[in-house]
């Protein structure tokens, strides 16, 4: 190495190695990037894939739509006027809740 001034000068020119770790510098800086923002990309992506993977039975579609149909029977139902009939509703509601978990 030969130092002209305050500069050392390497056996091959400066200008390569600062470009060369620019372009290494550019690639981790894009590379960091993405991976932060993988989450924002990937997350529908594989809801998409589960949705297309795990499809609901006909038990479970059935299960379900029973739930809704007790959920809309409650709403007509006055709780203060009508509270035995409204209790027994509720409990339906809760026993089908339970089963359609327990059979996810």
């Amino acid at each position: 190495m030969v130092r002209l001034g305050y500069i050392w000068l390497a056996p091959f020119p400066i200008h390569v190695v600062i470009k060369h770790y620019s372009k290494i510098a550019m690639f981790l800086l894009i590379l960091s990037t993405l991976l932060a923002c993988s989450h924002i990309f990937i997350a529908p992506v594989i809801v998409i894939i589960m949705n297309i993977i795990s499809k609901e039975t006909s038990m479970e579609k059935q299960m379900k739509a029973e739930v809704v149909d007790l959920k809309k029977q409650l709403q007509t139902v006055n709780m203060v006027d009508q509270f035995p009939a409204y209790a027994k509703l509720q409990r339906k509601i809760n026993a089908q809740t339970t089963r359609y978990k327990e059979n996810e």
